[in-house]
Order: structure tokens, then C-alpha cells, then sequence
């Protein structure tokens, strides 16, 4: 493993532990409840919808969608598309796609 893949992971660790428990509860239900393909920013569309205040990190949903996809909820493509998002400045944001109908609790 590299370095930078070393360092990474464990970015992502430490954003996944310091948000809260409740903001990664909706954020895991907001995923699963997505249809098709999907981008992060459908998620945090999503998450508004439900009116679940944003968190802290604003890093904090690359985390859950890792862990949906380890769980086999999701999985990633290989396409990208443009942010919608203002402060992801349009960026590309990877699209990801929903493959189990399962329980997620």
C-alpha cells in the first residue's frame, strides 16, 4: 500500500469518527434509499430534503458511501460527473449505483 493511499485511509478514519452518530444514521439511510445511479450530490440533495443539518466535516459522506459500498449496498461506477455543488467548485464527483435491496439495519 502507499503512502498516499496509507494517508488516505486514514483521513477518512478520522472524519468518520469525529461526525456525529446521528448525521451518519440519515446519511447511511439517505443512500440507501437512492434508486439508480447517484452522485454525492444527490445524496446531500437528499439529506436537505429530509432537513438533516449538514455536519461539521463537510467531508464526512466519502465515509458512508465507502461503508455502503463495502456492505454491498451500493457500488461505484466508472463515471464522473460535474458538481452541482458551489463548494465543490465543479468538480467531478464519482456516480455511484445501487445493487442490493436488502436490510441495511
Amino acid at each position: 500500500m502507499s503512502d498516499a493511499t496509507k494517508a488516505r485511509d486514514a483521513a477518512l478514519a478520522q472524519v468518520a469518527e469525529h461526525t456525529e452518530q446521528a448525521w451518519k444514521f440519515f446519511a447511511c439511510n439517505a443512500v440507501y434509499n437512492m434508486g439508480g445511479e447517484f452522485t454525492a450530490d444527490d445524496v446531500w440533495a437528499k439529506l436537505e430534503e429530509m432537513g438533516v443539518a449538514p455536519p461539521h466535516e463537510p467531508r464526512a459522506l466519502a465515509p458512508v458511501l465507502i461503508r455502503m459500498a463495502k456492505v454491498g449496498v451500493i457500488e461505484p461506477t466508472d463515471q464522473y460527473r460535474q458538481s452541482r455543488r458551489v463548494s465543490r467548485h465543479a468538480g467531478p464527483v464519482r456516480v455511484w449505483r445501487r445493487v442490493s435491496q436488502g436490510r441495511l439495519f
